[in-house]
């Protein structure tokens, strides 16, 4: 038989008031303890508007309609219970529908609620500890009007009995802008910090949410203007970030709409030390004053060049393992460079097909000669490649990596036995695509290069090199450079 058990439960999530300290509220209402049957339905108080999850003009923050939340009870996976209310209040009634045996009062384990709902979280029940969530901060958020975004906003609460007083674990950057265009921001700690990413929150003696481990970090977040369109001019939104100390300051990257392939982007840095408190907004007004704008390669664009014979291939463009998420693939003669737009550039999958050394008699199941990839350039936002990304490019010999960086999966250059070069999207010009910084045209015409250009340089924001990322790339024999920021290097990752 299933029965609808009501409770009171105080939850009242701590409010991230700009620099200023929040009151955070605590609620004793006795409850008693479901007995059989699965619907549930918590009613959810708070006597002060300044402790909810929508933020008001006055710097509180409210409940909103449709808000989600995990609750945890000795089980790994949350149950999720959605807010009743149609529209932003201080108080919201959370309804949701259990299974009988999450319910356990074995060693009286604590509740854990997190904000909001996400079914990846998971209770780290280990030995005494039974209170540790594993949850994710993302480094790519969407911006909101006023506020922030909610899916990013992490906050928890722990208790022993159905009273859940919530704690905000992030704090963050609002800020506004005072041009026209900009399509997204983002953050990055001049020491390449951590920002964002999947993290182990425990508890600190006075009951709050903290980090106990960074599981997989992202030293930049990226805000995106709302609906894929501009900033608004003079008003104000919220970057959530993790709690950080950033010793040398921080920089923040501005850009504009693309046209055509290029996209002009503005770097503000501030060389002052600051801290990301939790609960805390710091507050930038006109963030982007000091900015100058540049032409860049175009956030959602790839360029790439081949290797082929314009008498024997109808097509410079080289086969692409998937379509999905492709918006455009062309060959722009003036550059002569292949180009390809994507929905999305900031993780990048296998997107090319692996072939073998060019050869003349290389040629594809249908009779036409397979142009394969020698040079490619990404784009400054993406901040990780995928297993396999670009596996089996045997031709590979130059690719510009974006200095946001973060991870390269396993498998990544697999066989790529012809890359010898790496060099940051930000030394990346246009003129480079018809002269290689490397090449025999490049050293006749121009300086000749410095030791540093016979390096792979790798992104000092890099954190992970997965399983045999670099495995028979053969002309990687010398001068290899590990950033210090590197935690993680799997089994044959620079075989």
């Amino acid at each position: 038989m299933k029965k609808t058990i009501s409770y009171i439960l105080s939850v009242a999530a701590a409010a991230a008031a700009m620099l200023s300290c929040t009151k955070e509220i605590v609620q004793d209402q006795p409850m008693q303890e479901p007995q059989d049957g699965n619907i549930v339905t918590f009613v959810a108080n708070a006597e002060n508007p300044d402790t909810k999850t929508t933020l008001q003009e006055d710097g509180s923050i409210w409940w909103d309609a449709g808000d989600e939340i995990s609750i945890f009870h000795a089980a790994q996976v949350g149950m999720k219970f959605t807010a009743r209310s149609t529209e932003p209040s201080a108080s919201a009634t959370f309804e949701g529908t259990i299974d009988p045996n999450w319910w356990s009062s074995n060693d009286n384990p604590p509740y854990v609620a997190v904000y909001p709902y996400n079914e990846n979280d998971i209770l780290e029940a280990d030995g005494e500890n039974t209170d540790r969530v594993t949850l994710t901060v993302p480094s790519v958020q969407h911006a909101v009007k006023g506020s922030y975004d909610r899916k990013a906003f992490v906050s928890l609460a722990r208790s022993y009995d159905h009273n859940l007083q919530f704690y905000n674990l992030c704090g963050g950057v609002k800020f506004s802008v005072d041009q026209e265009g900009i399509t997204s921001v983002t953050l990055k700690g001049n020491n390449n910090e951590v920002l964002s990413g999947k993290v182990l929150v425990g508890w600190d003696a006075s009951g709050k949410p903290v980090v106990d481990e960074v599981l997989s970090g992202e030293s930049s977040i990226q805000l995106s203007a709302p609906d894929g369109e501009t900033f608004e001019k003079g008003a104000w939104y919220c970057i959530a970030a993790l709690p950080a100390t950033l010793s040398s300051g921080f920089t923040m990257t501005f850009a504009k709409k693309p046209s055509g392939i290029t996209q002009e982007h503005g770097t503000v840095t501030y060389t002052q030390g600051v801290s990301i408190q939790r609960a805390r907004w710091g507050k930038m007004n006109k963030a982007e004053e000091q900015a100058t704008f540049e032409a860049c390669l175009a956030d959602n664009v790839i360029l790439y060049t081949t290797v082929f014979n314009p008498g024997n291939v109808p097509s410079p463009l080289a086969l692409l393992k998937t379509e999905e998420g492709v918006v455009d693939h062309y060959y722009d003669a003036d550059l002569g460079v292949c180009v390809l737009v994507l929905e999305d550039a900031s993780t990048l999958g296998q997107l090319f097909a692996p072939h073998k050394t060019y050869s003349e008699d290389a040629v594809w199941e249908d009779g036409m000669i397979v142009p394969s990839i020698r040079r490619i350039f990404l784009p400054l936002n993406v901040t990780a490649l995928d297993k396999e990304a670009f596996r089996g490019l045997a031709d590979l010999e130059e690719i510009y990596l974006p200095s946001g960086l973060n991870s390269i999966g396993d498998y990544a250059f697999l066989g790529c036995s012809s890359l010898e070069y790496m060099f940051l999207t930000e030394q990346f010009t246009f003129d480079q695509i018809k002269h290689p910084r490397r090449s025999s045209a490049y050293r006749g015409s121009g300086p000749q290069p410095t030791a540093d250009l016979l390096k792979l340089n790798l992104p000092g924001s890099l954190r992970t090199i997965g399983e045999g990322a670099f495995t028979y790339c053969e002309e990687i024999d010398q001068g290899f450079i590990i950033p210090a920021s590197v935690t993680h290097i799997g089994k044959g990752g620079l075989q």
